[in-house]
């Protein structure tokens, strides 16, 4: 059987054991077992974390020693495969480098909350078939950093003091001989309800990286 491994916590503002609710029954529904952890010292295994097919930080904020960003960067790079979604993954461990370039990306700010589209940008990847060209949602608008290795599957038109850029939304990466997947949606649990697009790109990215 397939196996994650979510760690919750860190700040409670994004809802993270509520978030491990939500991801608790999505993975089941693809046949999962899932491991759950609040403890950051689920990192300090590397044989442990080597033994799913998907880590999945949910943690934002949170400091990580050298040696469990090393663990972490090793899992993938052996062929575990990571999968994190808003400032669960994108804004976590803020202060380690090999973390943010594994990711993709690291969250800078959110100055913009509110209705913005989305804009799938490889309608023909497993991740991407039968979403809607484009959809909008409600919710924070997220001014990612990101690194040129990404393969963007999805990007919005980010508008702020008179300066409009595409940004990132959701995008896949390799490290090593594992698979990145990453999305900037997910501020609330509910929000996988109401915008239906948003769920079918996560259960479709769980399908990709398995």
């Amino acid at each position: 059987m397939k196996n994650v491994l979510i760690v919750s916590g860190g700040w409670l503002g994004h809802k993270p054991y509520e978030f491990a609710d939500f991801f608790d029954q999505l993975y089941k529904e693809q046949g999962f077992e899932v491991i759950h952890s609040h403890t950051l010292d689920s990192f300090n295994d590397l044989n442990f974390l080597k033994s799913f097919d998907i880590l999945m930080p949910n943690w934002t904020m949170g400091e990580i020693s050298d040696e469990q960003e090393n663990n972490i960067s090793e899992a993938i790079k052996s062929g575990v495969n990571l999968l994190g979604i808003h400032g669960g993954a994108g804004d976590a461990f803020r202060s380690c480098l090999t973390y943010q370039w594994m990711l993709g990306g690291q969250f800078l700010a959110h100055p913009y909350v509110g209705e913005y589209e989305v804009r799938i940008t490889q309608k023909n990847h497993p991740i991407c078939l039968g979403i809607s060209a484009s959809f909008t949602v409600d919710t924070e608008q997220y001014y990612m950093l990101t690194e040129p290795s990404i393969e963007v599957l999805a990007e919005t038109r980010y508008i702020y003091e008179d300066q409009t850029m595409i940004m990132p939304v959701a995008w896949v990466k390799n490290w090593g001989q594992g698979k990145v997947f990453y999305s900037t949606l997910g501020h609330e649990p509910s929000e996988y309800d109401k915008y239906p697009e948003m769920k079918q790109l996560l259960t479709q990215a769980i399908r990709f990286l398995t």
